[in-house]
């Protein structure tokens, strides 16, 4: 190739010996293994695209003895057009280096990718037996009034009590209400001696259910005035 070419730029030397040769980007990047894209960049100056400049200065001298073109001169405008670009050898070293290496690690990096599988599978996997428990588990049921065998001269109580949501509470067989929070209230009537009172959930999503017993033994308070009265009696006879 006649030497007047250098007088051009990179971009334009290496575009011009190519078409010469009447060969495509495609044949170049099969025939010398060098990529599309870094060709294409060096033929339109797009230094940006490139890699970092020891990997550049590798394609320039496999391109040169391929394009029968002498590598010292292509190095050269490589390293004039860089300069009149405003870069010096370390910044753009620096530069290209540096997005090099994020798009190696970012793109072509199988560890980043086989990490966010991983993440995102055992995410599934948490939901799914976050789902597994809410169909399987039956409801929980808290009885909190009254405690279990326990004495009192009180005809009547107060049952507090909590339960999952979603969830159909009965007492002896009567269903009750329960709050948006699953807490129930409600008095409850004594018969005199042994009272058992048994309690059920029953969920609605999945129908399973939990049951509590409890057990209240009622003493009515005998009053003052009706031992009395008795006493008297007695002392009369």
């Amino acid at each position: 190739m006649d030497n007047q070419i250098y007088n051009f730029t990179l971009a334009e030397v290496l575009k011009t010996a190519r078409l010469e040769k009447k060969l495509s980007i495609s044949q170049v990047e099969l025939q010398t293994k060098i990529r599309a894209e870094y060709l294409i960049a060096l033929e339109e100056s797009n230094y940006d695209l490139l890699p970092a400049d020891i990997y550049i200065r590798g394609i320039l001298g496999n391109y040169s003895k391929f394009l029968d073109l002498k590598y010292a001169e292509l190095l050269r405008l490589y390293r004039k057009e860089g300069h009149a670009l405003g870069l010096s050898d370390e910044k753009r070293r620096s530069s290209i280096s540096i997005k090099a290496f994020l798009y190696t690690y970012i793109i072509t990096n199988k560890h980043l990718f086989t990490g966010l599988f991983l993440l995102l599978s055992a995410g599934m996997v948490f939901y799914l037996y976050l789902q597994f428990q809410a169909v399987n588990t039956p409801p929980t049921l808290s009885v909190l009034i009254p405690q279990d065998n326990i004495t009192t001269s009180q005809g009547e109580i107060i049952i507090r009590g909590e339960t999952s949501k979603d969830t159909l509470v009965y007492v002896n067989g009567q269903i009750i209400n329960i709050d948006s929070g699953g807490l129930f209230s409600l008095p409850y009537d004594l018969t005199e001696g042994t009272n058992k009172i048994l309690f059920k959930a029953i969920s609605n999503n999945n129908k399973k259910e939990t049951n509590v017993s409890k057990t209240v033994f009622f003493v009515p308070q005998v009053k003052e005035e009706n031992l009395g009265e008795g006493i008297g009696s007695t002392s009369d006879n």
